[in-house]
């Protein structure tokens, strides 16, 4: 998976990194108003955003669950920088207190189920300071669902996401409607041995009005 995020040829599991400059740059800007600032990551992965936020002379935390990304986030940190990645997962972690800003970017709001989220918009909430701001990137209702039915495919790939050696890989998509759920079946089938794995992915839609009511809770 790291060398999904670090890949500068697509935005599947990080964007490029001229994107994340320009975002970056943004948040130091017009959020933050070129102030010092303390600043938490949810969902981290490899500290692109940390990082660089950092380097502009804010504290920085940053928190992701993928034991190879926040390596390669501690052994890449900006020379200089305030900055400290916790390899723990966002629902159970202890946020700490006394934030500025909070980040949760990249759609991972909608990778968690509705109970997990309220959880995490509370403790983001009591993380604050008392002018603190929450940035949250999520996706919207027609993007999830568009996933959901988009059709069945599959591909034949020499290494990749899912394994190092040569395999074929189908992927089925539902929706669930009365739930507002996409799923994702990845069945990975070993090119030389046959062995079958299979992955799922799923994404909670939103609303605009359940966004809302979301937040007000």
């Amino acid at each position: 998976m790291l060398k999904e995020h670090l890949s500068q040829d697509h935005d599947l599991a990080s964007r490029r990194i001229a994107i994340v400059d320009r975002h970056v740059e943004w948040i130091h800007s017009r959020i933050l108003n070129k102030k010092p600032s303390k600043i938490l990551d949810l969902c981290c992965g490899p500290g692109f955003y940390a990082s660089r936020l950092s380097g502009f002379g804010h504290e920085c935390r940053g928190i992701d669950f993928s034991p190879a990304s926040i390596e390669y986030a501690r052994k890449n940190m900006t020379d200089g920088g305030k900055v400290e990645y916790y390899l723990e997962d966002i629902s159970t972690a202890d946020y700490g207190r006394g934030y500025d800003l909070v980040l949760l970017i990249y759609g991972e709001f909608n990778v968690f189920p509705r109970s997990d989220v309220l959880n995490i918009l509370r403790k983001c909430h009591l993380s604050l300071n008392d002018t603190g701001q929450i940035l949250i990137e999520a996706h919207t209702f027609n993007i999830i669902k568009n996933l959901g039915e988009s059709g069945n495919s599959w591909s034949k790939e020499k290494s990749g996401l899912f394994s190092d050696r040569p395999y074929l890989c189908l992927t089925q998509n539902r929706w669930y409607d009365s739930v507002g759920v996409a799923q994702t079946d990845y069945i990975i089938i070993d090119a030389e041995t046959a062995n079958i794995d299979i992955f799922k992915n799923t994404l909670q839609a939103y609303t605009p009005e359940k966004y809302k009511e979301l937040f007000d809770e």
